[in-house]
Formats: structure tokens, C-alpha cells, sequence
């Protein structure tokens, strides 16, 4: 369990470390062939957020991801943005050496090492068309969610599958109740440098979020009061 990832840790929390994982993950380092994966992913970012700003733009992004609808403003840009990374995130955690259904909520399985199996679409070449990149990049996250190869088109307010949604709702909630771990995204503006865009963690907006979603107050210390953080490791 994550217990040294929440607010008040001391020594405190490196707040991107998620996203410096998945970075690591989709690195030589982290048993791809060459870093293309991360560099090609981090440059997809601006390509999809200059593209939500006009209609034409959002056209194309229609067309590169295979979108259910067409975006409708520069917002649904964002979203996009994060049901990429979602799957990014879904296949980190489940980087593991063997098949397994774990993050499909046993109604799909995932292939070995999915971030590498994603990666391979990412790792041949530095891609100087915009539009192959994106198709790439819609290849890479389909391992998550196309894993039945069934999927005409993709929605990006839909999880993989009925018992991912759940589970993601369940999640949610949780953690703006009592599970509020920190996650941040440096990019590539400061050290730790990660293959995402700039998101720096912003306590007081994400609770605000939580409330605004869900009408509960955040206990944003809960976890490090009860688990222990750091002191329980040593003790």
C-alpha cells in the first residue's frame, strides 16, 4: 500500500512521483528498447491541446483517436488528455511479468509488461507528423482499452468496462474522502522531469473538486494520522 504518498510526510513526499513512474516505465531504463516511448508521449500533449482550440483541430482529433463524438471545446481537450493518461496509469500498475485480468477487474486480462506491449507502437521513431503520432499514441492506449479488439470507437468519458467504471467511482470517492495522496506533474519545466504536461499538485483545488463531485470534506491528513507514513516503516 502506498502509505509515505500523502500530504504531511516528513520527509515529505515527492508529489509527481506517479507520473515520474510512469515515465520510467515507458524509458529504456524500465525495459523498452530506446526512451522514444516517453519522448513521443510527452510531445503528443501540446499537439492535442493546440488541436482542441479550434473546430478543425478538434476534427482531427476525432479522427486520429477514432472518437465516438467529435470534441466540442478546448475542455473536452483536457479530458482527452486524461483518459490517455488514465490508461497509461492503468497499465503501469499493471506491469507485470505475466497475463492477468487485475486491472480489468477480471473481464478482460492484460498481456505481460502491457506498458512495453503499448510502447512498441511509440519506440521506432521520433515522429515529426502530428497525425501519426496521435494514431500511434491511440494504438498504445488501446491495449487498455480495445483489449478485446471489439472497440469500433472510443469514448473518453467511458472506462475500459462496466466493472473498471465501478471501480474507478468506488476509487474516487475514497479518495477524496480519506485516501488523498498527492499527484503532480512536473513535465518537462523542473527536476524530476516527467513525459506529461505541467500540473503542479494543488491541495486546496483538488479538495475543492472532491466537495464540488461528491459534497464531502476532504481529510486531507487522514491517512498520514492513521497509517503513520514514515514512522510506521521504522518502527
Amino acid at each position: 500500500a502506498p502509505i509515505v504518498s500523502f500530504m504531511g510526510e516528513s520527509p515529505a513526499v515527492d508529489y509527481n512521483f506517479f507520473a515520474v513512474g510512469q515515465t520510467y516505465d515507458c524509458e529504456k531504463r524500465g525495459g523498452n528498447a530506446n526512451d522514444l516511448c516517453a519522448q513521443n508521449l510527452q510531445q503528443s500533449w501540446s499537439v492535442i491541446f493546440e488541436l482542441a482550440n479550434t473546430e478543425q483541430g478538434r476534427q482531427q482529433l476525432a479522427q486520429a483517436f477514432r472518437l465516438c463524438k467529435v470534441p466540442q471545446d478546448k475542455d473536452d481537450g483536457m479530458r482527452l488528455a486524461l483518459w490517455l493518461s488514465n490508461a497509461l496509469g492503468f497499465m503501469t500498475m499493471g506491469s507485470y511479468p505475466y497475463a492477468t485480468s487485475y486491472m480489468l477487474n477480471g473481464e478482460g486480462i492484460l498481456p505481460p509488461y502491457p506498458m512495453r506491449v503499448g510502447c512498441a507502437f511509440l519506440n521506432k521513431q521520433r515522429f515529426t507528423d502530428n497525425m501519426m503520432l496521435l494514431q500511434n499514441v491511440r494504438s498504445a492506449v488501446a491495449v487498455f482499452y480495445n483489449y478485446t479488439g471489439n472497440v469500433s470507437c472510443f469514448d473518453i468519458n467511458a472506462e475500459a468496462n462496466n466493472a473498471t467504471q465501478i471501480v474507478d467511482e468506488l476509487w474516487n470517492f475514497l479518495y477524496c474522502s480519506v485516501v488523498f495522496q498527492t499527484f503532480a506533474q512536473n513535465g518537462n519545466k523542473s527536476e524530476p522531469f516527467d513525459m506529461f504536461w505541467y500540473a503542479p499538485w494543488n491541495a486546496t483545488q483538488t479538495a475543492q473538486g472532491c466537495f464540488d463531485s461528491y459534497g464531502i470534506e476532504t481529510r486531507t491528513l487522514w491517512a498520514e494520522i492513521n497509517y503513520g507514513g514514515w514512522a510506521a516503516l521504522n518502527s
